[in-house]
């Protein structure tokens, strides 16, 4: 039974073979147009170049963008020189490696997105001083006004303006 299991875990893995036939299996998590990354349990993070490449195959969805800005989803497979990629909603889609710009693991496409919205819209959430303090006399004292806000974002995603009580000091 242990050694079903095995040979069950290197089924549902991914893989790449290189042109010198070695074989990296793992769960690929990231590809620009150079480098493609690879995690294995034996080495860790791998970095391999595009050019040693020979064929590759996902278990996992992946995302592939490709050249002009399309983004497609789905499992990667390999042959004749041509990547597969099989979406839910297209079908199979084959296109050429050079064509491949990035390819991302779900969870390195949801820290892209992520930084990607956090840059769109910061959220600032602390408090800010929006104005010098004034200073005015009251009486002999001196008194320094002071106005803070909180800007957080609207719904719409644009920042709000909450201004806070006014304080002395």
């Amino acid at each position: 039974m242990a050694l079903g299991s095995l040979f069950c875990s290197g089924l549902f893995a991914d893989q790449i073979t290189l042109k010198n036939g070695d074989r990296l299996t793992g769960t690929i998590l990231k590809s620009d147009s150079k480098i493609l990354v690879i995690k294995t349990k034996a080495a860790g993070e791998v970095s391999v170049r595009w050019a040693a490449i020979a064929s590759i195959t996902s278990a996992q969805p992946l995302h592939v963008g490709l050249r002009g800005g399309q983004m497609i989803v789905g499992p990667v497979a390999s042959s004749d020189g041509k990547i597969q990629v099989a979406t839910p909603t297209a079908g199979t889609v084959t296109t050429s490696k050079d064509s491949i710009q990035v390819i991302r693991s779900d969870s390195e496409q949801a820290a892209y997105d992520a930084e990607i919205e956090r840059l769109r819209h910061p959220r600032l959430k602390t408090r800010a001083s929006i104005a010098p303090s004034w200073q005015y006399f009251q009486n002999g004292i001196q008194w320094d006004l002071i106005i803070f806000a909180r800007i957080e974002p609207g719904a719409s995603g644009i920042p709000t303006f909450h201004p806070q009580r006014a304080k002395h000091q």
